[in-house]
This record gives C-alpha cells, sequence and structure tokens, in this order.
C-alpha cells in the first residue's frame, strides 16, 4: 500500500477538511523527502478511507484523547463518619448534643440518601424539614414530631455543617462558604407561643426556698442552685453558664463582669452585673486562681464541665415540686430578660445586647410577658381609693 494513501486515509479519517489535510501532508513530504500527492477537491467532505484506495476502518488511527475523570466527592455517610470522629473529645460537644445531631444527620441520611454533600440544597433541606413535620414522634406513636423538635434537628445540620466551615474542611467534601450560606436559607418552623415562662416574684420565691431545702441534702442542688442564680443575674444559657472558667470573671469592687465564651451561634460576649453577681461568684470561685479551671467541674473528670442536661432535669423536677408549672432552667433566662425589659421601661436595643440576641424581634418577643406585668401592676392599684 502506498504511504501516502496511509497518511491520507489518517487524516481523512480523522474528519479534518481538505485544506488542513493538505497542510499537513507538505509538513509529511519535508520530512519524507518524497512529493505528496495532490488533493483533489470534493463536492462534499472527504470523510471515507475507500476514496484512497484502501479498506475502511472503523476506528480512527488517531485516537482521541483521554481527560482524567475528577475524584468521586465523599458522601454524606463518610460526613457523618469524619464529623462524630473529629468532634470525640471535644468539650463543647456533650453527650446530649452528640445524641441530637447524630438522630438529625441519620434522619437526613435515609431522606435525601447517601449523596455528596453539593446535592443537598436548601431545596431538600425544605422537603426533609417538612417530612419532618408529617412524621410520628418515636417515643410517641401517632403523635406528631413539635415544631420545636424539627427546629432543634434542623439547627443541629446547621452546626454540623457550619463546624466543618470553622475548621475548613468544607473543600473536602466539594462545597464552600457559599453553598454553607445557601443552605443556612432553610427557614425554621414559626412555632405559636404566647410568650416565654418567665417566672412571678412568688415563684422566684418558691424555687428558691425549694433549692435551700434539696440543697442540705444533694449537693449536686447546691452546684445547681449556684448556677441558677448566675443565670437569672447575667441573662446566661444554661450551656454557656456549665463551661465559664476562671478566666471568664472579672470581680470589682462594685460588682462583676461575666464573658461567655463560644456561646449559642459561636458568639462571645460580656454581661455586666452588680454585687449579688459579686457575691455568688466569690463563693463559687472559693479562692481559685487557675484560669483555665472551670467553675463547676465535673466530679468525675476535672478537667470536663458539669453535664448541663444533669442540671437541666434536677431544676425541672424541683420546679414541679416548688408548684411551679412549666418552669425549667431555661426559665431563667426568659425571667431575667422580662425583668430587665421592665427595668429599662421596653429599651429593647439594651436589652438585646444583655441576651446576645442575633436579631431584635426575639427580644420583642419577650414584650408579651413584659405586658402582662404592666397589667398586672395596673390592677394592683385597685381598691386604694376609701369607698
Amino acid at each position: 500500500m502506498d504511504k501516502w494513501a496511509l497518511v491520507k486515509a489518517t487524516m481523512l479519517m480523522g474528519q479534518v477538511s481538505r485544506h488542513e489535510a493538505s497542510t499537513i501532508l507538505r509538513q509529511v513530504e519535508t520530512l519524507v523527502g518524497t512529493p505528496a500527492p495532490e488533493l483533489k477537491p470534493e463536492s462534499q467532505p472527504i470523510h471515507r478511507a475507500t476514496q484512497v484506495g484502501i479498506t475502511p476502518i472503523v476506528q480512527p488511527i488517531i485516537a482521541p484523547v483521554a481527560y482524567p475523570t475528577p475524584a468521586k466527592l465523599p458522601t454524606m455517610a463518610a460526613f457523618i463518619k469524619w464529623y462524630f470522629k473529629t468532634r470525640q473529645g471535644d468539650r463543647n460537644f456533650n453527650d446530649k448534643t452528640r445524641i441530637l445531631t447524630s438522630i438529625a444527620l441519620r434522619r437526613l441520611l435515609s431522606f435525601v440518601g447517601d449523596v455528596p454533600l453539593p446535592e443537598i440544597t436548601p431545596r431538600s433541606l425544605e422537603a426533609w424539614k417538612n417530612a419532618l413535620s408529617d412524621s410520628d414522634s418515636p417515643r410517641s406513636p401517632g403523635k406528631k414530631l413539635s415544631s420545636a423538635t424539627v427546629n432543634t434537628y434542623l439547627r443541629n445540620i446547621r452546626a454540623a455543617f457550619g463546624y466543618a466551615g470553622r475548621v475548613e474542611e468544607l473543600a473536602t467534601f466539594g462545597v464552600d462558604e457559599l453553598w454553607l450560606k445557601r443552605l443556612n436559607r432553610a427557614r425554621y418552623i414559626k412555632v405559636q407561643e404566647t410568650g416565654p415562662k418567665a417566672f412571678s416574684p412568688e415563684e422566684i420565691h418558691a424555687v428558691w426556698k425549694a433549692f435551700a431545702l434539696a440543697a442540705e441534702s444533694d449537693p449536686t442542688m447546691q452546684i445547681a442552685w449556684e448556677m441558677a442564680t448566675v443565670s437569672i443575674l447575667t441573662a446566661g444559657r444554661l450551656g454557656s453558664i456549665v463551661r465559664l472558667m476562671v478566666k471568664d470573671v472579672a470581680l470589682s469592687d462594685e460588682g462583676a463582669v461575666v464573658t461567655f465564651r463560644n456561646a449559642k451561634g459561636g458568639k462571645t460576649y460580656s454581661v455586666p452585673g452588680g454585687r449579688d453577681l459579686r457575691a455568688i461568684l466569690i463563693k463559687v470561685l472559693n479562692g481559685r486562681q487557675t484560669p483555665e479551671a472551670y467553675l463547676w467541674p465535673s466530679p468525675k473528670h476535672p478537667d470536663r464541665s458539669w453535664e448541663a442536661g444533669n442540671i437541666s432535669k434536677k431544676v425541672g423536677r424541683l420546679c414541679k415540686r416548688a408548684g411551679v408549672e412549666k418552669g425549667h432552667f431555661h426559665s431563667l433566662r426568659h425571667t431575667a430578660i422580662t425583668r430587665a425589659l421592665e427595668a429599662n421601661g421596653g429599651d429593647l436595643r439594651a436589652v438585646q445586647e444583655l441576651a446576645a440576641h442575633s436579631n431584635i424581634s426575639t427580644t420583642a418577643g419577650y414584650l408579651s410577658t413584659f405586658r402582662e406585668n404592666v397589667i398586672r401592676a395596673g390592677r394592683g392599684l385597685d381598691n386604694m381609693l376609701p369607698k
């Protein structure tokens, strides 16, 4: 077979134009030293090897370039495994949070499937949230999951993905900060409430009396009482209070300042207090000066903080014994915020800073309780005039 026929077949099977084939043949001519035959113009593009006198070839002689395929991205199951392995031993990741996050992530996995993280979108998160709202509670078959529980699951999902962003591991799973911001657009279910539960002065007196009785026989109740006192004087959350260290307390002659680090939403903020706060903190510190020491260390593991779930349950039971309905530890924070609104005449901005609310509308939700107290105070003016 003529070598030029082979060259022409090679060029033509690559679906090149006649001009391009002629140019290549001239280049080959200079290499082999033999004149190249002329390519005759055709009415249609030359694409058959039979036109140069050889048997047609099914596959082109010049193989196409094989581009490398992108590496397979880790899936949702791989993310869950990485997350719990990474957070093992994390002081800020207590047992209750671990359990709730595990339930939330595995429920999301069963809904969306074992897909890469880029396939999880705000729309899929909204669909999962709506499906949860229609599902039954595992503890009470036939009863739907409460909106508060669904919001807790959604909050833990956001926290898990947000943690990957803080430790700069999002790229490992094929996503970025923009993906995280978009995912945070999935809204919480609006929970219809009459207002946060705040203790009345009579209820506070009853609860504090119950604390005093319980603390005589239960050392844990003494610790719970101290935490409750700090909470009602600073509007602090239980999760932030149990993690307080010696370095987070600053005492002065007129009062004290408490700094809550890595609070809800990763915030760090300070709350000033008066002489009552100073007195309880001096009692708790008991002369300790080690900056990294917890104010309330775990009895089994001194290098860890006290378990918040244990304190929460004890305070909830104590409120029932004191005759306070629907009272729990977080009610102390609600009480502090409501009293702060009363003291400031309803100044939302000042109380927003005290409570560390991201949105002022959250602070405004306490105005319903504030108005109830104003109405109650107004009615207390009855029967002042002589009949």
